[in-house]
């Protein structure tokens, strides 16, 4: 510890101090934004949470922000929908009675790449589609493994694993291979994608590159 007086002394300085930067007035203002804070959390918890993910790029931490704030909406019940490519919304949004989750906070996907996410392949109808869009624009890998992952592509009807195993087999599909593939689905070839790529890029040959799908 310290002596009678020097403790004496630091209190003054602490004293002094409390005088400008804490007055009341910054009092009044921090117990204001506390009242009204506390107030939409609990009659509007959908928009108040809504508004803490949409700037939750202004935490030192963004990732870690966007984590503490998902578990304390789990713990109040509060429902966040996985992200939904065909949704289009960069950031996090209301959707009826839940929140849906923002495109751009995928994993491999941000602020460099969301533009193009939503403007390409945002209006993709199906999954054939959405390959030909993401080899037109040479979308790259961890792109497109974030939307599949994160099941923001659930909406083309195919299972996550399913989608997995075909841009697998997409890619190791040579550049002779891709051109042909692409050039049939632009004709408007709608059969299953591995059907396409068996029999119209591969002839029917090395049928083993064709991974077991299950629908």
């Amino acid at each position: 510890g310290y002596i009678e007086a020097v403790a004496k002394e630091i209190f003054d300085w602490i004293d002094v101090m409390s005088g400008y930067v804490f007055n009341l007035s910054h009092s009044a203002c921090y117990a204001i934004n506390a009242y009204n804070t506390a107030y939409l959390k609990t009659h509007h918890p959908i928009e108040f949470y809504t508004c803490l993910l949409k700037y939750a790029d202004c935490a030192i931490d963004p990732d870690r922000e966007v984590e503490d704030i998902i578990n304390d909406m789990k713990l109040r019940n509060i429902a966040i929908e996985a992200p939904l490519l065909s949704a289009g919304n960069k950031d996090f949004q209301i959707n009826n009675d839940h929140i849906l989750y923002g495109l751009r906070y995928i994993k491999g996907i941000g602020d460099g790449t969301i533009s193009d996410v939503i403007e390409y392949l945002t209006p993709t109808k199906d999954f054939n589609e959405f390959m030909l869009q993401c080899l037109n624009r040479g979308v790259n890998s961890r792109t497109v493994e974030g939307l599949i992952n994160s099941g923001a592509t659930r909406h083309f009807g195919l299972q996550r694993t399913h989608q997995r195993k075909l841009y697998e087999l997409v890619q190791q599909l040579s550049k002779k291979e891709l051109s042909i593939l692409k050039a049939q689905l632009e004709s408007g070839n709608d059969r299953p994608l591995d059907h396409i790529i068996q029999f119209s890029v591969l002839d029917g040959a090395m049928s083993n590159r064709i991974p077991k799908l299950q629908l």
